[in-house]
């Protein structure tokens, strides 16, 4: 049968503080072990659950006298090499 999952639970928690005219936000999510995060999706039983943890910085500021805002993104994951586009 399909042992196909693609639901998981991954809480997080951020924060945001203004520098300025800039946000600063910081996020860390965390997925805990569970079988979505499974590269074999739990077909063998035998396979070792991962689990994840994510953490990312945003920044961004208005653009003044225009109704234009730039926004800037980085993180980086810390859990299965598969999980993430060109590891």
């Amino acid at each position: 049968g399909d042992h196909s999952s693609s639901d998981f639970i991954e809480p997080y928690v951020s924060l945001s503080y203004a520098l300025g005219p800039v946000l600063a936000k910081g996020t860390v999510n965390y997925a805990p072990k569970q079988k979505a995060l499974e590269l074999d999706q739990g077909a063998d039983p035998k396979t070792p659950k991962q689990d994840n943890l994510y953490i990312a910085g945003d920044f961004s500021t208005a653009i003044p006298k225009t109704p234009l805002s730039l926004t800037a993104h980085i993180g980086h994951t810390f859990g299965p090499d598969w999980l993430a586009i060109g590891k």
